[in-house]
């Protein structure tokens, strides 16, 4: 289901998703604040001599469900939703602040204004995660961190990536185009408040997530811009949707964009399809978990994909290490 944006995200928190258990008894609510992520499980079972936090959970489970099941991704969210979201965010609101007081460098927008940093795209797709829960006693919530220290997600359970089961697909683009780890992938903004951490949620903040890449597609030290294409940036999808079917969906529309990319390939100029831009790399964890097509960089004064390549940067103080397993 989509989530309302409530506030900035790098500075109050936003809730970023929703998921319900499969008791339909039980919610886990992700929080991003300053680039992190806080996954707070809500259960009655948390809750103790509390008949007022566990009426206003169950309306909010009630109308969070519905929304969900209904599919309305309408502008107007549902006030007990809204209502709910922004007295979590004020409730976890110090314990957020304790924990992630400033944002990580990948995400500073004065740093990346300044060219201090150079971001990569791991650092979006593997932020640092929390585990927290809410617990109320006598009607007095209180947020509880119940894991510690901060982990990151495995591309095995992680939705901005698409499980492609299609091993002889996947080695024959292989033979066209490199498949690249995300800490290989430079992020590239034109914007720099795009780094404010405020990440990859629905409504104002989906448009946060960087599109433009600088990639080393050859090995030569050379980086070429390129447009990252996921299924984020695809207005039609829901960005939100990772269930069961909701991933079998994205897996299958995934393998479709691959097998088109890969008749433009073979067909060597012998086929054209326009509107289809030039796909330069894939990025993918273990060869199976892909997290979006880096295609040829469309300029905005420009109705024609184009290759635009820089000269190659120094070497970092402190480069990072380019793998091909997941985090």
């Amino acid at each position: 289901m989509h989530a309302p944006h409530v506030g900035h995200g790098h500075k109050t928190g936003e809730v970023v998703l929703n998921r319900f258990g499969p008791d339909d008894d039980t919610c886990t609510t992700t929080i991003r604040y300053h680039a992190r992520d806080f996954h707070v499980e809500i259960s009655p079972a948390y809750f103790r001599n509390s008949p007022a936090v566990t009426s206003q959970y169950r309306a909010f489970l009630a109308a969070a469900q519905q929304d969900t099941e209904t599919d309305e991704h309408d502008d107007d969210e549902n006030p007990i939703i809204t209502q709910f979201h922004t007295h979590l965010l004020t409730l976890f609101q110090p314990l957020l602040s304790q924990i992630a007081p400033d944002l990580p460098p990948a995400f500073d927008p004065q740093k990346l204004a300044s060219g201090a940093v150079q971001p990569l795209l791991s650092d979006y797709l593997f932020p640092e995660e929390y585990h927290c829960r809410l617990e109320a006693t006598n009607d007095t919530p209180k947020p509880v961190l119940s894991q510690t220290p901060p982990a990151t997600s495995s591309a095995a359970n992680n939705p901005d990536f698409v499980t492609v089961n299609n091993p002889a697909l996947l080695s024959a683009l292989a033979q066209h185009v490199p498949f690249l780890h995300p800490s290989a992938v430079q992020v590239s903004f034109r914007h720099p408040s795009y780094g404010n951490g405020s990440g990859r949620g629905s409504g104002t903040s989906g448009s946060k997530f960087p599109t433009q890449m600088l990639v080393d597609l050859t090995g030569s030290g050379t980086k070429t811009v390129c447009f990252l294409k996921t299924f984020s940036s695809d207005q039609n999808q829901d960005d939100d949707d990772d269930d069961n079917e909701g991933q079998q969906q994205k897996a299958e529309r995934m393998t479709q964009a691959l097998q088109r990319h890969l008749r433009i390939l073979e067909s060597r100029g012998r086929t054209a399809d326009v509107g289809v831009p030039r796909l330069l790399g894939v990025v993918a964890v273990d060869g199976v978990y892909v997290a979006g097509l880096l295609v040829a960089y469309i300029s905005p004064s420009s109705s024609s994909s184009q290759s635009q390549t820089l000269p190659p940067s120094p070497p970092p103080s402190s480069p990072p290490s380019v793998g091909h397993s997941g985090k």
